[in-house]
């Protein structure tokens, strides 16, 4: 059967083809394939909150906590609620889905968890806020922007933080920005608690009074004659001192009193701070970027370094954006290490392969290594699996195990060649002997690594690539032995001529008695045999006609009494062939050959 090496002895052009093509493809792939430190790590987690402020903590637990969870519990993808905590105010849930919930399947799973959530409100007291379900709370960004300045406000600030948002979000590949460190502004109504008491004035009269004032509805549309009008209301606040002049009835007369006549009105931001920010010491707002999956950090860490630079020198002098976390330049460190690791384990398995096997046979095994590589990269750019630090690491585990096989084919076409094969016999012959058990020998180790790729949940996540890339690899490194490795023997490797007499190469022991009729020509032929008459002429000429044990046991005798003439060089060299590359060692050490050789020697 010759099979793939048939194949690729009869279509060298398809071999240096393909070879070419994996060569520019894996190395295309490898430039733009997706870069990140870790695996992509999916997160099964929500998070659920609900809020009634005010609201003591038994209440919260007994009416708001208690029937979120068990409509929870109603959805058959949900594993456990964990860490669920019911405090002033305030309940919050950590809702995980189960592993055996396919990843595609979970914004589906997450949509049921908020159409639950729905059906629940009515059963909770009424002025719930909530619940609310948040599903990206386990995002982890790529860039983290602090925005600082000196001498202008938190609001000012906020409002630039949105522009520089609006921009990021033009760069393609990103998913989001989000903000920490934002403190709302609030109005404070400070009322004197003199006055409202002398004047009999509630404070829940002021506030509703307040919020009649600050109308936001749309007055509505006047159709005249074809001609549409737009009527907007002039109830909205602008500024402080339209809320100054609100009027506030006071009970019991007709009399009315301007608000700030009875408070202090100011603008502040939320008091106390809420969950503040800073950045070397000043206040901040920090824009953390998120980008979608299979985007390359470091690429994309490069175009956001350059946007960033343009937004900063655009905006008013004295706003600073600074990076206070960049993932890829850690990413590009990472996998420029990874790197470094796979190259040089590659040039010391090259190394020792030329020092062991020779210097022709491990260049042909050297450019193996590789072709293979390039080959798992282009592979995993089909399958879109990244290149972080467990498929680079991996590529290293497997560098042990797949150039086995262009070892074996290689020193097995070099044995082949050496008895005297033809090149393409020798290489198609190891193509038909050895394709089905390296193929055995692969399809072990690659049913070895099946388990993990098979993992689920967060744990398969991360190993995912380790077992896809190994069996890429190792597949790769069995049709490529098979392939180019045989293909490149029979182009590159030469058969050694023999060294002495008429440089006749000395074969298996099938061609004995050629070796015998050399043996026979350097030696005097008048030399006998003792005991017996026959001479070593006669015994090499009737061995010509085949073989015979009993005459090549006479041999030994024959050698022993030519030892007292010169030593002959050819004769040397002839039985030293013979016994480096006979095919049966066993057959040998049965045979007079065995003892004749033994007897030249010593």
């Amino acid at each position: 059967m010759k099979g793939i090496t048939g194949f690729a002895l009869n279509n060298s052009r398809t071999v240096i083809m393909t070879i070419l093509l994996v060569v520019v493809g894996g190395i295309y792939a490898f430039i733009n394939l997706p870069k990140l430190e870790d695996p992509f790590i999916t997160i099964r987690e929500a998070v659920v909150s609900a809020k009634y402020p005010g609201m003591p903590v038994e209440q919260v637990e007994r009416l708001i906590t208690r029937p979120i969870e068990e409509k929870i519990r109603s959805i058959g993808e949900v594993d456990e609620i964990k860490d669920s905590t019911s405090k002033v105010g305030e309940c919050l849930l950590h809702v995980t889905i189960k592993d055996e919930v396919p990843a595609e399947q979970l914004p589906a799973t997450w949509k049921l968890l908020r159409n639950r959530m729905d059906d629940v409100k009515p059963q909770l007291p009424q002025g719930t806020i909530g619940p609310m379900v948040n599903d990206t709370f386990g995002d982890t960004s790529v860039a983290t922007i602090a925005l600082w300045s000196d001498g202008f406000s938190m609001a000012e600030m906020h409002e630039t933080a949105r522009q520089v948002r609006e921009r990021l979000n033009l760069l393609k590949g990103i998913l989001k920005v989000d903000f920490t460190g934002v403190q709302d502004e609030r109005i404070y109504l400070e009322v004197s608690n003199a006055k409202i008491a002398q004047l009999g004035i509630d404070i829940a009269d002021i506030g509703k009074t307040v919020q009649e004032q600050n109308i936001v509805l749309p007055g509505g549309r006047i159709n005249v004659n074809d001609v549409e009008i737009i009527v907007e209301t002039q109830g909205r606040f602008t500024s402080i001192e339209q809320i100054g002049e609100v009027l506030i009835p006071i009970p019991g007369t007709q009399a009315t009193i301007p608000l700030r006549d009875i408070a202090t009105i100011r603008k502040a931001y939320v008091e106390p701070i809420n969950n503040p920010a800073y950045y070397n010491g000043h206040q901040s707002i920090v824009l953390s970027v998120f980008i979608l999956s299979g985007v390359d950090a470091i690429e994309f860490g490069e175009r956001l370094n350059t946007k960033i630079q343009e937004i900063e020198q655009s905006l008013p002098w004295g706003y600073k954006l600074d990076f206070a976390i960049f993932q890829p330049e850690l990413i590009k460190r990472s996998v420029r290490g990874m790197v470094v690791n796979v190259v040089e384990s590659v040039g010391i398995v090259l190394v020792m392969v030329m020092l062991l096997l020779g210097f022709r046979t491990g260049l042909i095994v050297g450019s193996f290594i590789p072709l293979v590589m390039l080959f798992g990269v282009l592979m995993m750019s089909a399958l879109g699996i990244n290149l972080e630090r467990m498929s680079l690491a991996t590529m290293i585990i497997a560098l042990g195990m797949f150039v086995d096989n262009a070892i074996v084919v290689s020193d097995d076409i070099k044995v082949n060649i050496e008895t005297g094969m033809a090149r393409k016999d020798a290489v198609l012959k190891t193509g038909s002997s050895l394709t089905v058990p390296l193929l055995t020998s692969t399809l072990t180790t690659v049913f070895a690594f099946g388990p993990i790729l098979l993992q689920i949940g967060s744990t398969g996540d991360y190993t995912s690539s380790l077992g896809s890339v190994m069996i890429i690899l190792l597949m790769g490194s069995w049709f490529f032995s098979m392939f180019s490795s045989t293909s490149m023997c029979y182009w590159f490797l030469k058969p050694k001529p023999a060294t002495g007499g008429d440089k006749q190469h000395i074969g298996t022991l099938d061609h004995f008695v050629n070796a015998i009729t050399i043996l026979h020509s350097s030696l005097p032929a008048n030399v006998r045999v003792c005991p017996g008459t026959e001479t070593f002429g006669d015994i090499a000429t009737d061995l010509q006609g085949g073989l015979d044990l009993g005459r090549l046991q006479r041999l030994p005798v024959c050698i022993r009494t030519y030892k007292i003439h010169p030593f002959n060089t050819a004769a040397r060299h002839v039985l030293d062939s013979i016994t480096a590359t006979t095919a049966d060692p066993q057959h040998l050490d049965n045979s007079a050959l065995a003892v004749c050789v033994h007897e030249f020697k010593h």
